[in-house]
């Protein structure tokens, strides 16, 4: 059975895919103005393909939308779901602290009854939902992970909507069992520092960047934005980093009971917000290089006042309080956070320990990459297995489990998974799916050029151990007639 992921292009949902690139998911994903969703995916995947220097199978793509009633989904995906579907992992979520346009509301508390109303509608029993530590709001103390809604203050709005959010998961009887995640603050990458999106922790460090193009680098470095945001400095900050919470989540889906369980997903070191302070003022000294006097100076010594200061740090000042105001709740002090459940299921798996030299890696990362502008973009491909597959049809009664058909799973850019079946008149069909046939072919993308451009034959592609295949492996003949019988075609995908 396939597993339904929600917010797949997000952070950790990037981390999700690649670390469940290993099955079949059928993917939600926003539409974007960039690029279709099954293209978002595949860059994803395409960038972990370049790290890790291997081939990696695609999910299964379902445009959709969580502010949409059944996710806005095709009546013809919402059946496919019910028949190949048994868990859902939402994970997509607003991040917006201050309601805006009706944000964090619309995604976390009606994107989720949405979520819930597809479990229901496509008869899928089991939900795992990803929520956050902070819907325990401006409590002190220990948080248990079996406490949710206490009366407790909150900071934002997005503690709020997710508080909410989840109260609905809990209260769904429809559902078989449901897992709830709570991770604290999500950072890039424990070993490299990758991160696709820049808020939260990565804020002080962009508010650094920008004083500098506007005063003294030595003004710059004394302004005191801790005191303005009201703080002193010995707050914690609870920082996970993205690879584990990806790689705890699944593991606990794997192994934990479904039985209605929260696991906080959080680290027993956090880091004091003075830490950070001088970590951002040490990683700044070493991009500017040594100061001699005013020599130093982003902007030159013309720009100093009579006592010394940059003219217009005072004027930075007060636009930084105006701007980032709705940060002094997120850089509050951090309660405990219970793990007792994380621990009886993980234990084996702890979190990474945000050292100097991982707090040092995670600024340059962010600096090196602009704060990731401007996005990367990738290049058009010259064959897309998902473009060439398209002059079949998807069969309106294939499975993915039809005994007459096969599966063909293409890993690589460009690729996926279908079952292909013939109907009675003869005609050839792809459907979604093929991870459930009872003969499977996997290849990657290139090995599937080389044979639908005549490039190689069927033969010389078994020679070659180009093509595994998995199963009823005796009735390979199906594969052979199908590629001998298939047009041939380029397959561009013209992006």
């Amino acid at each position: 059975m396939y597993r339904l992921l929600t917010g797949a292009t997000g952070l950790l949902g990037s981390y999700l895919v690649r670390d469940l690139a290993a099955a079949e998911i059928p993917t939600i994903v926003r539409p974007s103005r960039f690029a279709d969703p099954a293209s978002r995916v595949d860059a994803i995947l395409t960038h972990w393909e370049d790290e890790w220097g291997r081939s990696l199978l695609r999910p299964i793509v379902m445009e959709g939308d969580i502010t949409q009633p059944l996710l806005g989904l095709e009546r013809t995906d919402v059946n496919w779901l019910r028949r190949n579907c048994n868990r859902l992992l939402h994970s997509a979520a607003s991040l917006t602290f201050e309601e805006k346009n009706g944000e964090p509301w619309r995604s976390n508390v009606d994107g989720t009854q949405h979520v819930l109303d597809l479990c229901g509608e496509a008869q899928i029993p089991y939900l795992e939902y990803v929520s956050t530590a902070y819907t325990c709001g401006l409590r002190n103390g220990t948080i248990l992970e079996s406490e949710l809604d206490v009366g407790q203050d909150f900071g934002n709005d997005y503690e709020r909507s997710k508080v909410a959010a989840e109260g609905l998961v809990r209260d769904a009887r429809h559902l078989s069992a449901y897992t709830v995640f709570r991770p604290s603050i999500i950072v890039g990458d424990s070993r490299t520092g990758y991160t696709t999106t820049f808020h939260g922790f990565y804020t002080p460090l962009r508010v650094a960047g920008a004083l500098l193009s506007a005063v003294r680098l030595e003004d710059a470095l004394n302004f005191d934005y801790l005191a303005l945001l009201g703080m002193s400095g010995s707050e914690r900050k609870n920082f996970v980093p993205v690879d584990w919470v990806s790689r705890a989540l699944l593991a606990i889906s794997s192994r934990g009971p479904l039985a209605n369980q929260t696991y906080a997903l959080t680290s027993p070191a956090p880091v004091e917000v003075g830490r950070l302070r001088r970590l951002f003022e040490q990683v700044v000294r070493g991009r500017q290089g040594p100061m001699e006097g005013q020599s130093g100076s982003r902007v030159g010594t013309d720009l100093a006042g009579g006592n010394g200061r940059s003219p217009g740090l005072d004027a930075f000042g007060t636009r930084f309080v105006e701007q980032f105001a709705v940060y002094r709740s997120y850089w509050r002090d951090d309660p405990d956070f219970d793990t007792s459940n994380t621990q009886r299921v993980i234990a084996d798996i702890p979190c990474p320990q945000i050292t100097d030299p991982v707090l040092q890696m995670l600024c340059e990362y962010a600096i090196e990459s602009n704060f990731g502008f401007p996005p990367p973009r990738l290049e058009p491909l010259e064959f897309s297995a998902r473009d060439w597959l398209a002059q079949f049809p998807a069969s309106q009664s294939a499975s993915g489990s039809d005994a007459d058909g096969f599966g063909l799973v293409v890993t690589g850019r460009g690729g996926g998974s279908w079952h292909i079946s013939e109907d009675g008149d003869g005609n050839l069909h792809a459907s979604p799916g093929g991870a459930q046939a009872r003969l499977r072919a996997r290849l990657n993308s290139e090995s599937l050029f080389a044979l639908v451009s005549g490039r190689t034959t069927w033969e010389g592609a078994m020679a070659q151990g180009r093509v595994l295949l998995m199963g009823q492996v005796e009735e390979a003949g199906r594969l052979e007639a199908f590629f001998g019988a298939a047009p041939i075609g380029k397959g561009r995908t013209g992006r």
